[in-house]
């Protein structure tokens, strides 16, 4: 391993991969991944420490370029992008051994004494297309989970945040076998010439727009896809809430990299009998956050990627029929927008259209808790996450049963993202072919390979399964296989005690294979 990886520049990295690169380099990591150098777990371990020091010597240039891109502070940075990679690289370098054993399966006594397990396969070259909103761990994360599977890797970073684009492609080369990565930057040729070629897995991170674009390319191959895209993600605040909590956490949450977050909160839905008192404690936590409403002051909060987002932002607050209760501040120069609570909005309000991707909220009145999950379930039902402010169980434990969402927060947003070994994933509208970090990282990024292993020991006892199919072969399999169910025609489906401790009929199943045998032995021949 080299004593540094520190990097200079990444001004070698070029703005835009020429598309006559693409075919070239993503071929050089698909023979890398079929050279086999990937089924050492040595090897990957490698790779993943690589990663961590390429990170870590060079946390300068990734809080300077962030910082160019997104105007992110360098302590959310930290708590946003860089923690959750060291503690997912640990995590992989520690499990690794664990993961990648293959894992035993009980087998049926009549199928002894054969055996079962499940090999965790890498699926081969993986394309990943990360996201502009958290450039670094959102390109960094899934790169680890497949190369920690044993995969090789083409990633293309989003063109909207190119310091930070570029200088993730320029760690990673600086890490890893090049037999097994490239980076790809650029904006649509680049991303159109990708999907062209055939991987053997791809994920995308973003909107369902594009998302339907990558899932109609991989379909001509085959290829399945990990989509992890957004939605209108709900707060519901019920009467049984915490109030004072509820305020401060959901705007920390909304004002989180300026709400350019795909699992941010998107709307609320507060329940009357505390809405005059949530409101109050809002513009308490906001007058904390952001004690100057100058916007000369803002230097630490992220402002908006780019001029044509903030356009779109800024013009929705503009269209809003609701009341702005704290923030509406706007700076084109600079593309800051303030976090921005409002009032009495309606389904139709230009709030409640799409997702937001930008630091405002519309609060909308339930009188119940039925009529807050009757309004998502009605408005927009699949979101990436929900958020429940609630000190009742009962409550929490509706709203969860009778809603749909990737994932669920109880009095605090965003945090369930944070889990390790929590998947991390969309449903319907929000994402599709399940979630990812920690060691759902490693399966979404593996082939589950059943391999089934009998023995030669018993090919007598298996003769009922080969030809010729005769009479007396069906009687002893129907003896064998007694279609005698524990559970009846009706009433409540559950074993007595008597059932669970002796409904098994252990001795029949041991002595039924020998008595095919004896069939074939002594039946005369039909």
């Amino acid at each position: 391993m080299p004593s540094s990886f520190k990097v200079s520049s990444f001004e070698d990295i070029p703005i835009e991969t020429p598309l006559e690169d693409i075919p070239i380099n993503v071929n050089r990591v698909r023979n890398g991944f079929k050279s086999h150098k990937t089924l050492s777990l040595e090897f990957r371990k490698g790779q993943l420490r690589n990663i961590y020091y390429a990170i870590l010597d060079n946390l300068d240039l990734i809080y300077a370029s962030i910082q160019l891109d997104l105007n992110k502070s360098q302590l959310e940075t930290d708590l946003t992008e860089i923690s959750f990679i060291f503690k997912e690289i640990n995590y992989f370098i520690d499990n690794l051994d664990k993961l990648a054993k293959p894992e035993s399966i009980g087998i049926e006594l009549i199928m002894k004494p054969a055996t079962g397990h499940i090999y965790k396969n890498p699926y081969g070259t993986v394309l990943i297309i990360s996201p502009w909103n958290y450039p670094v761990v959102l390109a960094f994360s899934p790169v680890i989970a497949a190369i920690a599977a044993g995969n090789s890797v083409v990633l293309k970073c989003s063109e909207l945040c190119p310091n930070t684009s570029r200088l993730v492609i320029k760690l990673l080369n600086t890490a890893l076998d090049p037999e097994i990565f490239t980076g790809v930057t650029g904006a649509i040729p680049q991303s159109t010439a990708l999907l062209k070629e055939k991987f053997d897995k791809i994920m995308y991170t973003g909107n369902s727009v594009v998302g339907r674009i990558v899932s109609r390319a991989a379909a001509e191959h085959l290829t399945p896809v990990l989509l992890e895209l957004g939605g209108k993600s709900p707060v519901i605040i019920t009467k049984n809430a915490d109030v004072k909590l509820a305020a401060r956490r959901v705007l920390w949450g909304k004002q989180v990299n300026a709400g350019q977050t795909c699992v941010a909160p998107d709307y609320i839905l507060v329940d009357a009998a505390i809405k005059p008192k949530f409101i109050a404690e809002l513009k308490k936590a906001y007058k904390e956050y952001f004690p100057d409403d100058d916007k000369e002051t803002w230097s630490s909060y992220s402002h908006i990627i780019n001029e044509r987002h903030f356009d779109r932002v800024s013009g929705i607050l503009n269209k809003t029929e609701g009341t702005v209760i704290v923030g509406g501040i706007t700076d084109a120069n600079s593309k800051l927008i303030a976090p921005t609570f409002v009032d009495d909005i309606k389904p139709s309000d230009a709030l409640m259209e799409d997702e937001l991707f930008g630091p405002l909220i519309g609060i909308i009145t339930v009188h119940s808790t039925q009529e807050a999950i009757e309004f998502i379930c009605k408005e927009h039902d699949t979101p990436l996450a929900l958020y429940i402010f609630s000190n009742s169980t009962k409550e929490q434990e509706e709203i969860i049963a009778k809603t749909r969402s990737g994932g669920v927060g109880i009095n605090d947003p965003l945090m369930h993202v944070a889990l390790l070994n929590a998947p991390f994933g969309g449903v319907g509208e929000s994402g599709t072919g399940g979630g990812y970090h920690g060691k759902f990282g490693f399966e979404a990024f593996s082939h589950s390979r059943t391999v089934f292993s009998q023995s030669s020991i018993v090919e007598k006892l298996l003769t009922i399964r080969y030809p010729p199919y005769l009479p007396w072969k069906q009687d002893a399999y129907h003896k064998m296989t007694a279609r005698n169910p524990w559970f009846s025609r009706d009433g409540p489906v559950k074993k007595s005690l008597f059932k669970r401790l002796f409904g098994v009929k252990v001795l029949a199943v041991l002595i039924l294979p020998a008595v095919a045998y004896l069939y074939k032995l002594y039946k005369p021949q039909a």
